[in-house]
């Protein structure tokens, strides 16, 4: 269910940055002319992109924190009612799901 409204509301956000989009283009060709315009939103649009990247893969910074104690593995889910091809795709999912968390850490 919160993934459904999460996705709703991006689609929500989407759908009103391109009306905004819209409306300050109008707004600009009608002051400057239209390849202006077009090249004040694209711009625009070409650095926020370029901040958004350079947010994304820029290095978090190198805080010290403290030794926590190692986790305990869980034993792995019992799946012995599930028909045999269900129990290998869990399995298969649990164990990539595993493998990703600790890739993570």
């Amino acid at each position: 269910m919160r993934t459904g409204l999460l996705t709703a509301g991006a689609l929500l956000v989407m759908v009103g940055v391109a009306f905004l989009t819209a409306a300050l283009w109008v707004a600009l060709a009608l002051q400057i002319g239209g390849p202006f315009a077009s090249l004040i939103v694209g711009s625009a649009y070409l650095g926020l992109g370029l901040i958004v990247i350079g947010v994304a893969v820029s290095k978090p910074s190198q805080e010290t924190a403290a030794p926590s104690e190692p986790e305990q593995e869980e034993p792995p889910l019992e799946l012995d009612d599930a028909p045999p091809l269900l129990q290998a795709l869990l399995q298969a999912f649990l164990y990539g799901m595993q493998t990703g968390m600790k890739a993570g850490k």
